[in-house]
């Protein structure tokens, strides 16, 4: 994970001046003041595309909160049409989102945004890097504008969501477990619980705990009693980590992570926390659950979700392009 200093380093070393630029476009460093306008932006998307919002501004504004998390905008007539954010991740991923106005995708703006992301990574380029980046199946301007630049699709990703109409099943608990929300003091115990319960799956990397903390516990709008964390004795055997959804609709509840340690599986602890997750939502006045699951899981992620009521209702994919220029730095 970057510290302040190493931002600030790269941030002047990515010369925006230096990234091509579609004709009638300005790109520059996203502000905070710009929360409501890259809201409006990835909203036009997600109503488009499947009619309902994806993110608050509330939201974004978290995300400029974020350590490591380089951002742009593009602009078009003096108003945002595009946002792109970046950031390295563990394993050498320099992770990127972009997101363009419907009303844009005939413009270069997904280019310059990508363009913007590539140079920033490229200030400090180290053997082994790659970029990564997704688009929605409907997504087709940024599908093109990530193959046109050289970016291979490698994997797919799925939203899955249960509809609340009735009350979910009570939860049955496998001997001995207890379960309780998240206490003070957790924090430890329930990350390294975290890390190991993915540690077989695909593209795993431990994420510093620094940064597990900043982009959970730390949230001002962490809600612990959202989290449901399931006891051994004193070991954490499995864990529903959730929070309301990121469109900041009261009535649509997210499960952000589910996890059994690999000593608990399969013994129905995974789908017993998702049932008691669905309860608690719908206790609270949630109408629909959704989650984000790797569509190839090894683990039978996909089916646990579809035994619960679950059904995929939309597809993300993951693209990769590994460097082809020559490395800028070393370390």
């Amino acid at each position: 994970m970057l510290g302040s200093e190493d931002v600030v380093s790269r941030s002047e070393q990515a010369d925006l001046s230096e990234i091509p630029v579609g004709e009638g476009q300005t790109l520059r460093p996203a502000e905070e003041s710009d929360a409501e306008a890259i809201a409006a932006v990835a909203n036009a998307i997600s109503e488009r595309l499947y009619g309902e919002a994806a993110v608050s501004p509330d939201e974004i504004r978290r995300w400029f909160a974020y350590t490591g998390l380089e951002t742009r905008v593009v602009e078009m007539n003096g108003h945002v049409v595009g946002y792109m954010d970046v950031e390295r991740r563990a394993g050498g991923r320099i992770q990127m989102d972009v997101c363009v106005h419907p009303d844009a995708w005939g413009s270069a703006a997904a280019s310059t945004l990508i363009g913007a992301a590539e140079a920033w990574a490229r200030a400090d380029t180290r053997e082994g890097d790659f970029m990564r980046a997704f688009a929605f199946e409907r997504e087709d301007y940024l599908r093109q504008a990530l193959e046109d630049r050289g970016y291979g699709f490698i994997r797919h990703h799925l939203f899955m969501l249960i509809e609340l109409s009735s009350e979910p099943p009570d939860p049955r608990w496998p001997e001995g477990i207890l379960v309780r929300p998240f206490r003070p003091g957790d924090e430890r115990a329930v990350y390294e619980a975290d890390m190991e319960a993915f540690s077989d799956h695909w593209d795993f990397q431990v994420e510093p705990f620094a940064l597990w903390r900043e982009r959970t516990v730390q949230r001002d709008d962490f809600d612990p009693s959202l989290w449901l964390i399931a006891w051994d004795g004193e070991d954490v055997a499995g864990f529903s980590l959730s929070s309301w959804h990121s469109s900041g609709d009261p009535t649509y509840g997210w499960v952000h992570v589910l996890g059994v340690r690999q000593r608990w599986r399969r013994r129905g602890l995974g789908s017993a926390l998702l049932l008691a997750s669905f309860s608690e939502f719908g206790r609270r006045g949630a109408t629909r659950v959704g989650l984000a699951v790797d569509a190839e899981s090894l683990t039978g992620a996909v089916a646990l979700y579809e035994r619960v009521g679950m059904s995929a209702v939309r597809r993300y994919d993951i693209y990769e392009k590994r460097w082809s220029w020559g490395l800028a730095s070393k370390p």
